[in-house]
This record gives C-alpha cells, sequence and structure tokens, in this order.
C-alpha cells in the first residue's frame, strides 16, 4: 500500500510525498529487482533536475541496501553524503538529508561529523530515535575517553554502558576496565 502510494506521488512528480511515503512509511521495495527499477528511476529523475527528496530517496536506499547500485559499502555511503550535500544545496532545511548524511557517517566511523548532522535533522524533524542514537554516541565517546586514560594508569576504571530494553527506556549497568 505505501510502496504504491509513493511509486505513485513518484510517476506525478510529487516527490515530496514519495519521499515521506519511501522513507517515513517504510516503503521501500524489499525485492532486490524492484529496488534496483526504482534506483535507476529516481537517479535519473535528479540527474535531469536535482530535487532534495529525491536526494533523499537516494541516500536511504544507499543506506538500506546499497547493492542497488553499488556493491561497495563504503563508496555508497560516500555517494550518500553527497547526494545528502546535493539536497541541502538545493534546500538547506531538509531533515531527511541532514539525516541521511548523519547515518552515512555515523557508519564510516566519523561520529564526530555525524552528530552535527544528526543534531540538525533532529531539529527540523524531532526524532526520539535520534535523541537516543546521539546519546549512545555521547556514552560512546565518553567510554573512549576514559579507556585511554585508564591505559595511562593501572587502576581498573568503572564505566557506564546503555543498554536498550523496550522501545523508549534505557537501563545501564556497571563494568569493569
Amino acid at each position: 500500500m505505501v510502496q504504491s502510494q509513493a511509486q505513485e506521488a513518484l510517476q506525478q512528480g510529487d516527490y515530496t510525498l514519495a519521499a515521506k511515503n519511501y522513507i517515513e512509511g517504510n516503503g521501500l521495495p524489499q525485492e532486490r529487482k524492484q529496488l534496483t527499477d526504482l534506483f535507476v528511476q529516481v537517479n535519473s529523475l535528479n540527474e535531469a533536475q536535482p530535487n532534495p527528496d529525491l536526494c533523499a530517496i537516494l541516500g536511504l536506499i544507499a543506506l538500506d541496501d546499497n547493492s542497488a547500485f553499488n556493491l561497495d559499502r563504503e563508496e555508497a555511503l560516500l555517494q550518500c553524503i553527497q547526494w545528502s550535500r546535493q539536497g541541502l544545496q538545493i534546500d538547506p532545511n531538509h531533515g531527511h538529508c541532514y539525516r541521511n548524511a548523519g547515518s552515512a557517517l555515523y557508519w564510516l566511523d566519523d561520529w564526530e561529523a555525524a552528530a552535527l548532522y544528526y543534531k540538525k535533522a533532529d531539529e527540523l524533524v524531532p526524532s526520539p530515535v535520534l535523541k537516543i542514537r546521539l546519546f549512545n554516541m555521547q556514552i560512546g565517546e565518553l567510554n573512549n575517553q576514559i579507556s585511554q586514560v585508564y591505559s595511562l594508569t593501572s587502576r581498573p576504571i568503572e564505566r557506564w554502558k546503555p543498554i536498550m530494553q523496550g522501545s523508549s527506556s534505557i537501563i545501564f549497568w556497571r563494568d569493569m576496565l
């Protein structure tokens, strides 16, 4: 249902509705051939006339299943960043482009840059999921700093590790390095 609505919107040139359905409605096709066809269609439209919503759809494809256009994950993530930046040049307040760039940078292990994009995405399109990811990234960074201090000392240092439980609660446990 969501897929067909997204495809119909894409055919009619309503890229905003298409992006909303594909991105927010988890509407990307699951079958590889359909996803590859969608990629070719959206990429052709975006090459003919760049559009931030088309860039966001391309970025989502890169993040979800890059094999639709490139088997090299790192290259696909770098391309996702390029599409996101292209979309942001057209619309500097496009929340999905910020989120896609943040996710690509996150998976490329550039958490500092990812956090900047995620924060802006969350300002534009508030998301509890992004808030949790940002929080976990901060905890991860603190644990890295603690580990560095530990390597300079011989005493055990305690740290706190977040664990997700349920959909909205976070629990911590104590661990000794």
